[in-house]
């Protein structure tokens, strides 16, 4: 009955009036629903959605959400999502300083359990489908200047976001995710094309197979890395003793993509192919059967241990090479990537030929 009323123009007109007043009132803040509807009985359909934050500006606004549910599910206390769309949306967190809440803060007390008392909570998140489209999303300090043409983390401006993914299971103890397809544009002009993976962890690991990711002239495929977190109890012992394995297929990688992070490739427009098998921690790691490749003007094959690579100051570097060899049109090629203005090798470099290297 409920879902048939809210077929008629009138009541949704009604609802969507009272849950305006109802969550304006309980939030102390401007905040509308232009529309409710509820389609076959199991989808709730939100229209117009508005939210500002205490300071006045907008923090969440969309076109259309929508969530469509299994009934008998609920009666097990479990959550099961068949498709959730997020279309036209623009959520924009911010903080005065690096110390001050987020704007979203007061969001989450007045929605807080007031209950002293600590309930196990037993709910099992399923979501078949969620699909975003032409999402923004931003993060700023207010305190903290801004990078242009740099990623700026206290900065953060992301603009058509769109995402497919499916959440077979997120609980306490385990999640299992499959994120088909994924791009976005920030503002710093780095460009994700497509991330794509599938996700099994628990409380001990977390293994991913099939990760893609794809930027403009950048194509990184990894088969499979496995991550073992069940010493880990914080940041530095995830980077220190949480062992990892991965095997990174032949890709191609472009070195210009990642310019927003290190300015210092911003020239580099030539792609390098590399695949190598990794083990090890993520601050002390090995690469085995390491190979890069520039075209054919430049040829690595060897392996390599990095340590310490989280402390700059302190890291080393340790590579053995079986097989290596640069052209001197190769090393023109890196040099004049690495610079604005083209370069002219000394006479005695170009006479030297192919360099061969073992060691």
């Amino acid at each position: 009955m409920p879902g048939i009323l809210l077929r008629i123009p009138y009541i949704q007109n009604k609802v969507s009036e009272v849950a305006t007043t109802q969550l304006s009132g309980h939030l102390g803040v401007p905040v509308k629903i232009g529309n409710v509807d509820i389609e076959w009985f199991n989808r709730l359909v939100l229209e117009g959605l508005y939210l500002e934050d205490q300071d006045g500006k907008v923090m969440f606004e969309a076109n259309h959400v929508a969530a469509g549910f299994e009934i008998m599910p609920l009666l097990e206390g479990k959550f099961v999502f068949t498709t959730v769309r997020l279309f036209g949306f623009s959520f924009n967190l911010r903080k005065h300083t690096p110390e001050s809440p987020l704007n979203l803060q007061f969001v989450i007390d007045a929605f807080a359990s007031k209950d002293s008392i600590k309930k196990e909570k037993n709910i099992d998140l399923r979501f078949n489908s969620i699909m975003i489209r032409r999402g923004n999303f931003s993060y700023n300090v207010d305190s903290e200047k801004e990078t242009p043409g740099k990623f700026n983390a206290k900065h953060i401006d992301i603009k058509n976001l769109s995402a497919k993914i499916s959440l077979k299971a997120f609980n306490k103890d385990s999640v299992n995710a499959h994120i088909k397809k994924m791009s976005f544009d920030e503002a710093s002009g780095f460009s994700l094309n497509k991330l794509s993976l599938n996700i099994v962890a628990n409380k001990d690991s977390a293994i991913i197979n099939n990760f893609e990711i794809k930027l403009p002239e950048t194509d990184l495929k990894i088969d499979r890395a496995h991550i073992h977190t069940g010493e880990a109890v914080s940041a530095s012992d995830l980077l220190d003793h949480s062992p990892v394995e991965l095997n990174i297929a032949p890709s191609q990688i472009c070195l210009k993509d990642l310019s927003a992070f290190v300015p210092a490739f911003r020239n580099f427009s030539e792609t390098i192919e590399l695949s190598a098998e990794a083990s090890g921690y993520i601050n002390n790691i090995g690469l085995k059967r390491l190979t890069l490749k520039y075209s054919d003007k430049m040829l690595f094959v060897g392996k390599m241990e990095m340590k310490g690579i989280t402390h700059p100051e302190d890291a080393y570097i340790f590579g053995q090479v079986n097989k290596m060899y640069i052209t001197t049109e190769g090393i023109s090629g890196l040099a004049n990537n690495f610079n604005e203005r083209p370069v002219k090798l000394p006479d005695a470099i170009v006479k030297l030929g192919t360099i061969n290297f073992t060691g």
